[in-house]
């Protein structure tokens, strides 16, 4: 049975699944989108760590560019709301 060795193994799976719980909790539809942004960035900064290791630089990049993304949806999804609610903004 396949047990990871490393810290970078670990880091490897745990990306996935992360990657994996994001994907569910917004295809779900059960009202946590903004926390399941947080989740794909966590998943995203593990297979960034995983892939400067390696040297895999298109896997690099992407996730690079998905930590962004997920950057703008958890503005999108959580702080903004509370900027606007909070009237802060104009």
């Amino acid at each position: 049975m396949f047990r990871p060795k490393t810290i970078i193994d670990w880091l490897e799976w745990f990306g996935t699944f992360t990657g994996v719980g994001g994907a569910l909790i917004i295809s779900s539809n059960i009202g946590y989108v903004g926390q399941a942004y947080i989740i794909f960035g966590v998943s995203s900064v593990c297979y960034m760590i995983f892939a400067w290791t390696f040297k895999r630089w298109p896997l690099f990049i992407m996730n690079c560019i998905f930590v962004l993304i997920n950057t703008w949806g958890v503005w999108r999804w959580l702080i903004e709301p509370i900027i606007k609610n909070n009237g802060i903004s104009q």
